[in-house]
């Protein structure tokens, strides 16, 4: 079995320290109030990244897929973002289709003109070869129907 720990313990961690760079703020994982339950008890969600002052806050994904599982996740972390008070929301992405397919199939469901999109491609080589790896092991568990190329959704149709 594919070992994806790799992807939330190293690959994560490497993006949100790239943002920092690039934005020229510190970040840590934090957890942050995004809302109330029904008893009107505060909410919190664990971002990837927030600065000590909580105006940013950053998700990152080391996500290669379109299917439905890893759209929802983006969907819940983008979800989670516009509910937080950041004036700074970032979603850090190594691949821009996995933005683009994402951004076709959930803008508008969801606010997406607040989150800037960030594009980490200058990964160390061993992290890109353990990336295609976890991927490429997952997809023989899944079946050869799970390796084929996926085109990147189509954006939604609007009234």
């Amino acid at each position: 079995m594919a070992d994806t720990s790799y992807l939330t313990r190293v690959v994560e961690p490497h993006l949100v320290r790239w943002a920092a760079e690039k934005k020229g703020v510190r970040l840590a994982k934090r957890s942050v109030v995004v809302g109330q339950d029904a008893n009107g008890h505060d909410v919190c969600f664990e971002f990837d990244g927030v600065s000590a002052d909580g105006k940013t806050g950053v998700c990152a994904s080391a996500s290669c897929s379109f299917k439905t599982g890893q759209m929802l996740k983006l969907f819940r972390d983008a979800t989670l973002l516009s509910r937080a008070n950041f004036q700074t929301r970032i979603m850090v992405f190594i691949r821009i289709d996995v933005w683009e397919a994402f951004r076709n199939t959930y803008d508008g469901l969801v606010c997406l003109k607040d989150i800037t999109p960030m594009f980490c491609s200058n990964m160390p080589p061993e992290m890109k070869r353990a990336i295609a790896k976890i991927y490429r092991i997952s997809a023989e568990e899944v079946g050869a129907k799970a390796s084929r190329v996926r085109p990147i959704p189509k954006k939604r149709s609007h009234r």
